[in-house]
Formats: C-alpha cells, structure tokens, sequence
C-alpha cells in the first residue's frame, strides 16, 4: 500500500552509500571486492543495496545510458532485480547486476537448498542480448551476422527466454583437464563445485573476463541477500569466481547482507582450507590473501531525526508527540517503525478522524499507539495480523500450513472440508489473495494459483496465529493436509494446473513428507510426486533442483515410504553423485545405506562403476573428524582401485587416483604420528605408544613408497610431461623426508634429493621453464641445502635457490607468494654467509629479506601469517645481531618491534597459545637484554611483570600441549628474578625493587 510515497524514503544512509560507491570504484577499475552489510533484521541492509542500484542507474541516464531502470520498484517489497520489462535491452548494457536473495531451508531434514548459481534465472539470462550485439563489434561479419540470424530464427520457436539460454551456450567456456600433482579432499570437493557451476562461470565470464577475445568487459555486481542462509555450493561457487577474478583482475563487486550476530558468532579461526559452508570463510581466505580485497559495513541504527521523516509523511495528521513515541518505540530500526505505521494504516476507520489516514488519530487510535511500546517487530506483526478480517486471517493461516508457498485451491479444499469450520464455498478466494499481496504486502504472487509469504517472519506469524488461537482448529487443518495433497496427486486434479504449479504442488508433497514422519501422505504418491518433480526439472535441464531432491531422499532414509526409492537409485547414481557434491555430509547417510544399495549401485564387473565407489569413499573419508573412522574409508578406496586395475588393467586415470589416495592415506597417518621421547625411562603407557609409532612409521612409509612406485610407473608407461615430472620430485622429496625423520642411511636419503633435483632439471631442459617447474625447482635445492651438507655446498644450493625465485619473478611477474619465496630464499643465504664468517653481507641480506617482507604488506595488506613472518625473521636477526655485530641499538629497536607485532597479531587476530607463547618469549628476551646489556634492572622488572601476565593467560588457557610453554616462562622469568615464583613473591620483589 502506498501512502504519500513513505515507503520510498531513503535518509540517513548517505554516507553507507558513498562507502558502497568507494567500493564499487576499485572493483571497477579491475580490483575484485567482496562488501559485506551486516547488521540486525530491520536495519535496513536491502533497502541500501535498492539504493545503491538507483544510484548508479541514474548516473548511466545522465550519461546518456537508460539500459536500467531508475530504481528495483521499491513496491515489490525488497526485490533484488528489475523486471525484465524495464530493462532497455537497445542499450548496450554499462554493468551487470545479479541479485539472489537465500532463505531458510524450508524442511528440517533438508541439509541444502538450490544454489542460485543452478538456476537459469531470467535476471541474468535477459542480459544476453546486448552482449550479443556487444559481441558483433568484435566477430567478423560473417561470424556475427551467422550467429544473430541463428538466435533471431530461435525466438519465433522457443521463446525470449529459450533463446537467451542458447545465446548463453554458445559462451559456454569448456573445462580444460588439469593434471594435478596433488589432490586433497578439500581440492577434491572444490573442483567437483567448480564443475557443477561450469555454466554459470562461463557465463559471468562472457560479461568479465577482460582478456576475452570475443566481447567487451562489463563490471558485475552480485548481491547476496540474507546471506546467513547462504548454501554450500553457493559458497564454494562464490569461492572460486572470486579467485578467478583475483588472478586475472575482473571488475567484480560482490555484495553481501548479513545479520550481525550470526556473522560474529562465526569464529574466525575457522579452518579456511576445507571445503568452505558459510561466507564468513569466503571473507577470511581474501582477507589473509590481501586485505584490501574485502569491505565490511557494520550498520548502525537510524537517527532519530532521519526516522522521524517516515511517521511525517506517512501519517501527516498525528501531533509531534505521538510521532516522538513512535520514534522512542522503533529505536532506531526502519521496519520496526514501518510495521507500527502500517498497523495504523491497515484500519484507517478504526484509528483515525473521519476515517481518514491524513488526519489526527482518534481516541481509539491514541489507546492503540500506546500499546505499540515495548513490543518487538515479531509482536507488532502479530498485532498487525490480528487487524486482518477473519476471512483473510483463515486463508493465510492455512496457506501457511503448507509451507512458505502454498496453491489456493489446495486452500480452498483446506478451508471447505475442514472437520470444525463449516465451509460451504469461498467464492472470493482470488480477492482475499489480492488484498493479502497489494494493500497488506504480506504475499507475493508467484503463478495464477500460487503465492508466497514476502517473509519468513511473515510466514512464521501466520502458522502461529492459528496454533496459539486455536489449537484445535490448527490440529484439526493441519492433519487434514495429507488427505488433501494424497487427492491433488492420486485424482487428475493436478492436471488443471499450469507447469510451475505442478512442480510447487509437488514439492509440498515431499517437504510435509520430510517434515512429518507421520504423516498418512502414500508412499505411492510420495514417489509419483518425486518422480514428477524430477522429471520435470530434468526436461529443464535444471541439475541443481535434481540434486537438490534427491538429497531430500537421501537425508529422510529412515522414513517409512524410503523403500519405495531403492528401485530408483539404479537409474540414478548421477544425480546422487551431484547432490552429494552439494553438500559432502550427505555421504554418511548415503554410506549407511550402502550395504542395501551396493549392488543397485555398482556394478563390481564395470570398472567406472567400481572408481566411482572408491572417489565417494575418500570424499567420505574427508568428513569424519574420528582419523579412524577416516581411515577405514582410504584404506576401501585403495583397495578397491589396487582390484580394479588388477583385474581390468592400469590406465593413467586409475594410477593416478590410486596415488592420490595413498599419499591421502600417508598424510592421515603423518598426523598421528608422535616422534621420539626425550627421556630414557620409559612407562609402560610410553612403551606401548613407541610400539604404535613404529607400526604407524613403517605404515607411512610403505604408502609413501608405493605412491612413489606408481609415479614411476605413470611416466613409464604413458611418458613424461611438465606436471608428471613436478608430480614425480614431489614424490621423491616426500619420500626422502619420510626417511630422513626415521634416520635412514644418509647417504640413501642424498640420493633421493639428488634425483629430485636432476628430474627438475630435466623438465625444465626438455619442456622448458614454467612457474610451477621453477618453484619445483626451487623446493629440490631448498631440500638438498638442509640435508647433510657442509656449509659450503649448502650455500651454493641456496644461492641458486635463490637465483631461481628472482628469475620466476622476472620472467613471470611478482605475486605474494613469490615475492615471499625471494624473502625466504634471501634469508637463508644470507644465515648461510653468516656462518660461512661473511658476517657484514649475511646481516645486510637478512635485513633486505625483511624489507620485502614490509613491502609485501605494503602493497598487499596485513596478515597474520604476514606479520609473523616478519617477527620472526627480525628475532633471527637480533641474535645474529647481538652476537655478531657491534652497535646494540638496533638490536634494541628490533626487539621492542617485536613485541609491538606480537601484540598487533593478538589485537586484530585474537588470543591463541601460540601467539601468546611468542610474545611471552619475545618480553623475556627483551627482559635479559636490559638486565644483561643495558644493566637497566628497573625496566627488566617491567618486562618480566608483563611476562608474567602473559604466563597466567597461557596457564589459563588449559592446552595441555602449551602448558609446556607456560612453565618454561615461568622458570624464564624466575631466572631473570632470582627468586621462585608466585604472585605474592612477584609484587614483593617489586616494591622491594630487587632483582
């Protein structure tokens, strides 16, 4: 409903919207930026991405460019896109704008809801029109002119929508196969979601990709609303456009809102490496990589003076007082002060003089504005709900039965044979519809018969209304939808439905079937329904919906109608397989069912079939925590590939999978593994666990062996290649290093470096120098210069080491991991001069390795890792210093930096007992520094007491592996005291300021 336009206002965001602009201008200018709004529901985090649309569109008219519309028609409620309609396809089209807005999984068993990257979304698809005309500016004539024609032909038959997917194909970026020389289940998982979202990537290329050949570049903007629902595969998808649009520096803008508390309850130490599930881990991978690649917008509440604005226009008539009170209630929350305007509104004949909304409230609208205080926007919904007329009340009550979206005949058969409500007819179903969409907004009109609550709160309010009012009734309806929805399905009633009404009409059978292990709802029709739905989205070429359902099936196994589904999996090892891409978790509900299904599923006499078993169970391997468990899974796997190619014969693909899975398998171990004990007297708890570690050492090395074997036997029998041979040197350094931990002969441990080195070295003499066979290249000489060597030798590996880094940079370009690679290779020669007696160079390469370092920062951003390395190349550099130099203010300076860095890291990063376990060894360094240098007791006193906070914050943390670090302190700073230490003796020895 519409008032004097109140709904349209926009205050107090000027400045969110200028941060929103500054943003947008370095995404434009080739610098990807990912912006995240974050702030509680109401706030307004949507209403400024609409603005932000209606900002930028205005500046293309004044340029002469009306492609967009002015404004994403704030009426629709919260819509993210323009209509089709408004857009001006004759234009060329200045920037992309891509909304998606994500919800909560509508049943409770559902683990994923449909990616937006897997829909065909008319939002995007529109666009390919003036890409097209874009893209004849650059094909030849004929090419142009060729395809054109093909796509006009094309709408007279399939349709505007039809052919914007073909123009869409046509761009269609095919993947090209990489060898990879290492695949961990997390690598694993990210390129299965990389091949799931092949389509959409290609087609956000066709708009970005500046190094493309065949159309001009067009900035994009995404927009990630509610994005505290976000999916898996969206994640990971989002994931993966963004390190593209890093490397190759596409003009990308993504936007994200997102609820406040959730994000912060995100820790951040998450372990960003995995297979990624929320968007706080998106934000943390750029934010360690280069700070400056992420935004983050914390909304605030609106000012009292700009939230005024809305009760003024929209209610004219009230006095400053009420409007003050309506002020005071909001608290600085929009919706909370649009849901009280409206609750007025709704019933003008109620509330105000004369019935009209423009003039002063009455009596009754004076008692009902002060009953709005102190109630929370569910509350103030509730109370507006309970203003709608019975009738309107009864639909959506019981729309809201069947879930977010519901059909209203399926309503109408609700209501009208509802055992307690006697419903003769409800002839004014479609007003009642209307009403509930376009003047109380609460719908949304999704097809003919179907609409959908614009919010969840609003869906939620709606299901409780009839529970909390009359819980017989809602009993009553709500055991009446099974029969319902049996007879929509068994009967031909379905058919009088359009396609769209179908599919929702099928989807409600299986959530209430999901949702309500109860239910009467008949296996039969639960099938026919799954059945439907994905035939349907397969005629569509929808894989996204088909995965999405049969992970539905998969994550109900134990209901009573699942058996009417073990005749299907046969049929559908694909979709299964697609689906549990979406979500990795879903394989243990699929591995319980594996004993029932194996022979359905597999065929032990195809080899395809038999890999596809071991590819799940080493994905399923990478979802238990319990190593165990974990194990268990490997170890099928390798033995189902050592049968395959027994039985059928090695091919390349088979080798290397089953290399991939035992060098998985060795690092699972490597984690377990526990080295030598120090003492000499051993328990017999430590006897058994020497036992272990032998056994665990002689099963890691054989899997490190036997991948090393089938490396060789790769290149044997299929030849040599760049990737082989870097596959091939990892391999054996791998190997050597496993030796060398088990103090092997030396001399057997020399030769497995030496070959390293000389198969890098053939690489690049037979295939030429690549990034990836110089730092190959690099890793062999790193490892022979700490293997066994005299000083000499070592030096000699380490400058060529060095020399290798510096040419990849020249001849490749500067990134942040290789100009880390220079600071690190620059720093271990200049500790190899140093011990080689060229003291005066070594120092002077030290302090140039960290120089990089802070340029690195400079040019990069700040990160923890970042910063660490920084402190610990300059702790290294102040004891060579202190032992090697003659000036000791630098090495002052150098130690107080330290600290400075360490306390930065646990500021902005948080506490960890690592971090704290290194500032409290830098203080006491520091500490004997005055005492034994500057002779300066008071200030070692100072540093000791800092330590010994730091000491208390370990020993508070409980680790039992740092507890080590909090002793050692401990005995640090008595050693510094000359006294034991407690906190009573500690203070003591300060007010008696004696060492």
């Amino acid at each position: 409903m519409k008032h004097n336009n109140w709904q349209t206002l926009f205050e107090g965001r000027e400045e969110n919207l200028n941060w929103l602009k500054r943003v947008w201008s370095k995404a434009r200018s080739g610098e990807p930026q990912l912006a995240m709004i974050l702030g509680e529901t109401g706030l307004g985090k949507t209403r400024l991405v609409q603005e932000f649309f209606s900002s930028l569109s205005k500046e293309e008219f004044a340029n002469n460019n009306n492609y967009w519309p002015d404004s994403l028609d704030v009426d629709r409620n919260l819509s993210l896109n323009p209509l089709p309609e408004d857009i001006n396809t004759k234009q060329d089209i200045p920037w992309l704008w891509w909304g998606m807005r994500f919800a909560i999984p509508t049943h409770r068993n559902n683990t994923i809801a449909q990616s937006p990257f897997e829909a065909e979304d008319v939002s995007l698809m529109v666009h390919a029109f003036p890409i097209l005309r874009m893209h004849q500016y650059k094909a030849t004539k004929f090419e142009a002119a060729k395809i054109f024609s093909t796509i006009v032909a094309d709408i007279a038959s399939i349709g505007v929508y039809g052919s914007a997917l073909s123009i869409l194909d046509m761009f269609k970026l095919k993947s090209q196969e990489k060898e990879n020389s290492r695949l961990s289940f997390s690598e694993a998982n990210v390129k299965r979601v990389e091949t799931l979202v092949e389509n959409t990537l290609a087609r956000l290329e066709m708009f970005l990709n500046p190094k493309s050949d065949d159309c001009p570049t067009v900035p994009v903007i995404l927009v990630l609303d509610d994005a505290q629902w976000i999916d898996p595969i969206t994640v990971n998808a989002l994931r993966i456009i963004f390190e593209q649009a890093t490397a190759e520096q596409w003009p990308l803008m993504v936007i994200g809102t997102h609820w406040e508390k959730e994000w912060q309850e995100y820790p951040d130490n998450l372990d960003n490496s995995i297979h990624t599930s929320n968007l706080k881990q998106v934000y943390n991978v750029f934010n360690d990589h280069n700070p400056r690649l992420v935004n983050t917008l914390w909304l605030k509440k609106l000012e009292s003076n700009k939230l005024r604005l809305i009760p003024e226009r929209a209610l004219p008539g009230i006095d400053k007082i009420q409007i003050e009170q309506l002020v005071t209630e909001a608290d600085g929350n929009p919706r909370s002060m649009e849901e009280m305007v409206l609750l007025l509104l709704n019933r003008p004949t109620d509330y105000f003089l004369n019935g009209d909304s423009n003039q002063p409230l009455n009596r009754k609208g004076k008692s009902r504005l002060a009953k709005l205080q102190h109630t929370s926007i569910y509350q103030k919904i509730i109370e507006r709900y309970s203003e709608l007329n019975t009738e309107l009340q009864d639909f959506l009550s019981s729309g809201a039965l069947f879930g977010p979206e519901f059909i209203r005949p399926l309503v109408v058969d609700l209501l009208i044979h509802s055992p307690i409500d006697d419903y003769l007819s409800f002839e004014n179903i479609n007003k009642l519809a209307d009403e509930a969409q376009d003047i109380h907004a609460l719908v949304q009109n999704l097809e003919v018969n179907c609409d959908v609550f614009q919010q969840k709160i609003y869906h939620n309010v709606a299901k409780d209304y009839l529970k909390i009012g009359d819980e017989e009734c809602y009993e009553a309806r709500f055991s009446s939808i099974s029969n319902i929805l049996n007879k929509w399905v068994t009967s031909e009633k379905h058919k009088s439905l359009n396609t769209n009404e179908q599919i929702i009409l099928f989807k409600l059978v299986i959530n209430h079937a999901c949702n309500n292990p109860d239910s009467i709802l008949s296996p039969k029709n639960i099938a026919y329904a799954f059945d439907s739905l994905i035939e349907a989205f397969d005629n569509r070429s929808q894989e996204g919906e088909v995965a999405k359902w049969w992970s539905v099936i998969l994550t109900n196994h134990g209901n009573h109608w699942y058996l009417e589904f073990l005749e299907k999996l046969e049929f559908a090892p694909d979709h299964i397989e697609t689906a549990i891409n979406f979500d990795i978790n879903l394989l243990k509900g699929f591995l319980i069912l594996l004993p029932q299904i194996d022979n359905m599923m597999f065929n032990p006499k195809c080899p395809d079939s038999l890999s596809r078993k071991a590819n799940w169970l080493i994905n399923a391997g990478g979802v238990y925590t319990d190593p165990d468990l974990a194990k268990q899974h490997y170890l099928n796997a390798i033995e189902i590939y050592r049968n395959i190619i027994d039985v059928f014969g090695s091919s390349y693909e088979r080798l290397w999978y089953l290399s991939q899975s035992l060098m998985i398998m060795a690092g699972l171990i490597q984690q377990k593994i526990r080295w030598t004990y120090s003492t000499e007297k051993l328990t017999l708890t430590q006897q058994k666990k020497l036992l272990e570690q032998e056994v665990q050492d002689k099963e890691f090395m054989n899997l490190l062996q036997e991948a090393l074997h089938i490396t060789r036997e790769i290149i044997k029998q299929f030849g040599t290649s760049p990737s082989r041979f870097n596959m091939l040197s990892q391999r054996i350094i791998e190997f050597a290093h496993g030796l060398k931990r088990l103090e092997e002969n030396t001399e057997t441990i020399a030769k497995y470096y030496q070959e390293s080195l000389a198969i890098c070295r053939e690489n690049i003499n037979n295939f030429g120098a690549t990034p990836e066979s110089l730092a190959s290249l690099s890793h062999s000489l790193m490892s022979l210069s700490n293997y066994n060597c005299d000083t000499e030798t070592a030096g000699i590996y380490l400058k060529e080491c060095l020399h290798v880094d510096q040419s990849i940079i020249n001849d490749f370009g500067s990134s942040y991991e290789r100009l880390v690679g220079v600071s690190d290779s620059l720093f271990r020669v200049g500790k190899n001069n140093i011990d080689c007696d060229e003291v005066a160079v070594g120092l002077q390469q030290l302090a140039e390795s960290i120089q990089i370092i802070r340029d690195i920062i400079i040019e990069f951003g700040e990160t923890p890792s970042l910063l660490f390395m920084l402190s610990f190349k300059l702790n290294n550099l102040a004891d060579l210093t202190l032992k090697f130099g003659k000036e000791v203010d630098p090495v002052r300076n150098n130690l107080q930096e330290i600290i400075t860095i360490e306390r930065s890291i646990i500021n902005k990063y948080g506490i960890t007992p690592l971090r704290l376990a290194n500032l409290g060894d830098s203080i006491i360094k520091l500490a004997r520094f005055c005492g034994d240098i500057d002779n300066n007791m008071v200030a070692l006193q100072a540093h000791c007491q800092e330590a010994l906070k730091v000491e208390k914050s370990l020993t508070s943390l409980n680790s039992s592996y740092f507890n080590t670090y909090a002793i050692n302190l401990a005995k640090d700073i008595e050693d510094c005291l000359g006294v034991e230490i407690t906190q009573d003796r500690f203070i003591y020895a300060k007010t008696d300021n004696t060492k």
